[in-house]
């Protein structure tokens, strides 16, 4: 029996981590300093009860999680005119893992298993001659653009006022770096860096998979005003059963805030990411190497006007037509750019979770296909055309509502390894229907509020939303799913 093998993106630029500028010191700031930093959060999250497949839905509970995250930096500034700056960092994970609930369906990185780990997220020393040379070396964790690929897994306006954004940070990637970098120069704020990498954790990785990657780019822009660069990266991975994968990767990314008549401002960002290469993991019989053709776009544009604002986020990820050919053409967001609440967190990535399962059971298909369990997203966005519009309100300057609907479509219909191999090659999803290319509808809404007091900042939302499914997760009789519901509370305390 002919197997079809599900195409794999190993988010090949391997999270190429950024470099952030090590501006130059300004006069009369030689010294010493040091900060201490901490984040301790919980949630408390009523998972979704999630059709997984025919006959199978994923009904996890009450899931609890937490995070406890402690870091120092410690800056030593030498000269004024010409500084010499040494700066340590130091972050990790003291805890982070799911304190209850569990998922009640077998496969392979499903959304509610959650590993505890004590786990390090920066051990980064640098040495700065004022903005001439930068070299550093160390574990390091970075983001760049809007983190499509390059995603360190905090992100920065997680809780930022205007930014009516829904996100549950998990985990980031991290390297092993060496870094070398010039800048910034000039009136453009010009970077430009280079770097070597060990991966230790990434998304893609499976165990026994060894993971190297080099790269640089260039940055411009200061700070507050228009930014934007590119990098490049290339990467190998080599598995421990021989398989490997070579994948280069380009991607542009800028921002541009501007002020409007009436003290309104908008701020339009994009990123651009495209990965190309060779792998020879999940072959099939008359490939047993693919040719990697990938494209991911996101574009955002932020429009603020006093108490209320909009957010617009648009997002388009590549899909893979036919797992049998070769080449593997989806593009896969990291799992820390988020876009909902439940269809990508827990639909799509129970089902994708789920699919090893079925697909490697020798009662159906006789011989286990190789490499299915790289297939699951782990809740990344994948195959996918999304539109996002959020609108926001802050009654009071610590207080923000916000919320909107999610619209989603696939790029190409969403495929079943198991029943499209059932089928011939013609697509069928996780239910063994002919799939459309509408996912369906997400309406999510939130409200968030904040308190500070000097360096502490306390911090407590509740979110919740409705998925109605769309046709391309109809079943065999062309009949849809239920919609869907989940919520959450999160509280957070950090200085």
């Amino acid at each position: 029996m002919r197997l079809l093998i599900p195409s794999v993106l190993m988010c090949a630029a391997g999270h190429a981590a950024a470099y952030e500028v090590v501006e130059p010191t300004e006069a009369g700031k030689a010294g010493l300093s040091v900060q201490l930093t901490g984040r301790f959060s919980g949630t408390a999250e009523q998972a979704p009860v999630v059709p997984v497949t025919t006959g199978v839905t994923f009904d996890p509970g009450m899931l609890i999680t937490g995070q406890a995250r402690l870091g120092a930096v410690l800056e030593a500034r030498f000269g004024t005119t010409f500084p010499i700056i040494l700066r340590g960092e130091v972050e990790g994970y003291a805890y982070s893992g799911q304190l209850s609930g569990t998922s009640n369906v077998d496969g392979v990185d499903m959304p509610a298993d959650q590993s505890d780990d004590i786990y390090l997220r920066t051990a980064f020393a640098r040495l700065s001659v004022a903005n001439l040379l930068t070299v550093g070396a160390g574990v390091v964790s970075f983001e760049w653009g809007m983190g499509l690929l390059a995603n360190g897994g905090v992100q920065k306006n997680n809780w930022d006022a205007e930014a009516a954004q829904f996100s549950d940070p998990y985990l980031p990637d991290t390297n092993l770096r060496l870094l070398f970098a010039t800048g910034p120069h000039g009136d453009l704020g010009v970077t430009v860096f280079g770097f070597r990498d060990d991966v230790q954790v990434n998304d893609g990785l499976r165990p026994g998979d060894e993971a190297t990657q080099s790269g640089g780019g260039v940055r411009l822009g200061q700070k507050g005003g228009p930014s934007g660069g590119l990098f490049v990266v290339q990467r190998t991975i080599d598995a421990s059963d021989g398989d490997s994968l070579v994948a280069n990767a380009i991607d542009v990314a800028g921002k541009w805030p501007m002020r409007l008549e009436g003290g309104s401002t908008l701020t339009i960002e994009g990123e651009l990411a495209y990965v190309e290469g060779e792998t020879s993991f999940a072959p099939s019989f008359e490939h047993r190497t693919r040719r990697v053709q990938q494209l991911g776009a996101a574009l955002r544009a932020r429009l603020h006007a006093g108490k209320v604002g909009l957010v617009v986020d648009g997002l388009y990820a590549s899909g893979d037509r036919n797992l049998a050919d070769g080449a593997a053409n989806n593009f896969l967001a990291d799992r820390n750019y988020e876009m909902g609440l439940l269809l990508f967190r827990y639909m799509t990535a129970a089902q994708s979770g789920h699919a090893p399962v079925t697909a490697s059971d020798p009662n159906l298909i006789g011989v286990p296909p190789e490499d299915v369990d790289r297939f699951p997203t782990r809740g990344g966005v994948t195959n996918t055309i999304a539109f996002f519009p959020r609108l926001y309100y802050r009654p009071l300057t610590t207080l923000e509502i916000y919320g909107g609907p999610l619209v989603a479509f696939s790029e190409v219909p969403i495929v079943d390894p198991l029943n499209t191999n059932f089928a011939g090659g013609s697509p069928r999803n996780a239910f063994d229907g002919a799939p459309d290319r509408y996912m369906g509808t997400e309406l999510d809404l939130g409200v968030r509020g904040q308190w500070s007091q000097e360096t502490l900042q306390l911090r407590a939302g509740v979110e919740g939303g409705v998925l109605f499914p769309g046709g391309a997760f109809q079943d065999s009789d062309g009949v849809g799913q239920s919609a869907i519901l989940g919520a959450r509370a999160t509280l957070e305390a950090a200085f």
